[in-house]
């Protein structure tokens, strides 16, 4: 939908600008609009994870011997 088009287009521009809390609100308003967009999911939780490493926030470190 027209709709669809320009959230996705937000999310690059706010992705690529930095600005992960934007682009998250969009990949709310995706979900919101179509609850099966798979890949609106996994690349909110990506966002999120952008947004705390930009706000220095440690991330999960899984050690391996």
């Amino acid at each position: 939908s027209l709709s669809s088009i320009f959230i996705e287009r937000d999310i690059i521009s706010f992705g690529e600008a930095g600005e992960y809390e934007k682009a998250i609100e969009c990949f709310d308003k995706a979900i919101e609009l179509n609850p099966n967009h798979t890949m609106a999911y996994v690349n909110r939780e990506l966002g999120i994870s952008k947004l705390e490493e930009q706000k220095g926030v440690p991330l999960f470190k899984a050690v391996f011997a």
